[in-house]
């Protein structure tokens, strides 16, 4: 099955033909269900297929979040790691397949999100699947709809949404805050500064577990030294990163830094700066969405909730208009 996923992106099949190809055929997948796109694409990149392995996939970055690696720390490749279904030339070719349907659409690599031309793209989210909505042209004008359900009706019973009616959403939200802010934001950024020693003190449990995280770091990288994954240069070079780390994370341990909660705190004292001296919002902003909002929650054909910078979740109701 894998060589034939792969032989049939090589003619130029896309990877959601191929998904609908392996549902007809009944081949099930790891968890026994129906195939998509992004499930094929996702064998299609894994360099395990050609007998490679990858090691350091994720790293962690400064403020102690764990992120995919995409060239921002080293990342090492254990060639003929184990036997390979299908050969690195074939791997290889697939990719700039990949790449060129993906400039074609004009999506950026490793991310999967389309550019933002439009303020809410990459940033609505399915309340029943966790899928994003892609941007559509209706009968009803623009609307947003969930990638899953548009695919697999089955999978997801989410309708789609009117790009007008998410706007007046926000208008209608925003205008809220607006004129109560002293009974929605105030006591907020009130609780959150109550609530920033409590988060320091995670914040110290959090770095003594980054601390012994690099003591299990250094282990593996011990262990392909011996294996001979790892040249004594780069075996070197890796272990004075951690140690760097290291140094940091004991530092940010003895200064008791309080970064998590100051986050909150700045975004919801510049939310009420802009609030208390702004009017009433009678027309749609690109900027004070993408300024104040992180992300859009779809509840329901007719309930949505704004996921705002600051921490807080906000749901306005839809009007759907057209059913």
């Amino acid at each position: 099955m894998i060589r034939l996923i792969f032989s049939s992106a090589l003619t130029g099949m896309g990877t959601y033909k191929i998904a609908q190809m392996l549902d007809r055929k009944n081949v099930p997948t790891r968890k026994g269900g129906k195939w998509s796109g992004s499930t094929v694409k996702g064998i299609l990149v894994n360099e395990k297929y050609y007998g490679a392995a990858a090691f350091q996939k994720t790293y962690t970055d400064s403020s102690f979040k764990r992120h995919h690696n995409h060239g921002e720390v080293d990342r090492y490749y254990a060639e003929d790691h184990h036997e390979a279904i299908i050969s690195k030339e074939t791997f290889e070719r697939v990719q700039v397949m990949l790449q060129k349907h993906s400039d074609e659409r004009n999506i950026e690599k490793d991310t999967g999100k389309y550019h933002r031309q439009y303020p809410f793209s990459g940033r609505i989210i399915c309340g029943e699947c966790g899928d994003k909505f892609k941007r559509q042209t209706q009968h009803v004008g623009i609307a947003w709809a969930c990638s899953t359900h548009l695919y697999h009706k089955e999978k997801c019973s989410m309708m789609f949404i009117k790009d007008a009616a998410i706007k007046a959403a926000f208008l209608t939200m925003l205008n809220k805050l607006i004129f109560g802010y002293k009974q929605i934001l105030s006591p907020y950024l009130e609780a959150l500064k109550l609530t920033d020693t409590d988060e320091n003190l995670q914040n110290i449990l959090d770095l003594k577990a980054e601390l012994q995280k690099n003591v299990d770091r250094k282990q593996e990288l011990r262990k392909l030294r011996v294996s001979g994954f790892l040249d004594s240069a780069m075996y070197t070079r890796e272990l004075r990163r951690i140690e760097q780390q290291n140094e940091e994370y004991r530092a940010a341990l003895k200064s008791n830094e309080k970064a998590a909660v100051n986050g909150n705190i700045k975004e919801t004292e510049k939310l009420l700066h802009f609030v208390e001296s702004a009017e009433m919002q009678t027309e749609f902003s690109d900027d004070l969405f993408t300024e104040f909002v992180d992300s859009i929650i779809v509840y329901s054909r007719t309930c949505i909730g704004f996921r705002l910078k600051c921490g807080l979740t906000l749901k306005e109701e839809l009007c759907t208009g057209t059913k």
